[in-house]
């Protein structure tokens, strides 16, 4: 099956993207928005107010077990035993190139 023929899915936030008059697109089989008004426009608003991105779209991982805290301190670029019960780290996968296979976060 191609992507043309996976039906895109939407986020609970789909309807607030387009009454922001957001441009969307299909990424990775969700509608998501891509613009507003502009790049320019949309720094400047995130520099002087507050930015917020849509993360419902992204998938979920638990990893459990006595060798959890080790297989993250490996799998990830940031030291996890700083996180505690209720925090959040922002985080890089990198590959075996040394080169990332995306951003994560860790909780």
């Amino acid at each position: 099956m191609s992507n043309q023929e996976i039906p895109s899915q939407k986020t609970p936030l789909y309807n607030n993207h387009l009454t922001l008059k957001a441009r969307m697109v299909d990424f990775a089989g969700w509608i998501m928005p891509i613009q507003y008004e502009g790049l320019k426009e949309e720094h400047a608003w995130t520099r002087h107010h507050v930015g917020l991105f849509d993360v419902s779209h992204m998938g979920e991982i638990r990893v459990k077990g006595s060798k959890a805290v080790e297989a993250l301190q490996w799998l990830t670029t940031n030291d996890v035993t700083a996180l505690e019960n209720g925090q959040a780290q922002y985080s890089l996968l990198p590959n075996f190139e040394g080169g990332l296979v995306d951003y994560i976060f860790v909780y």
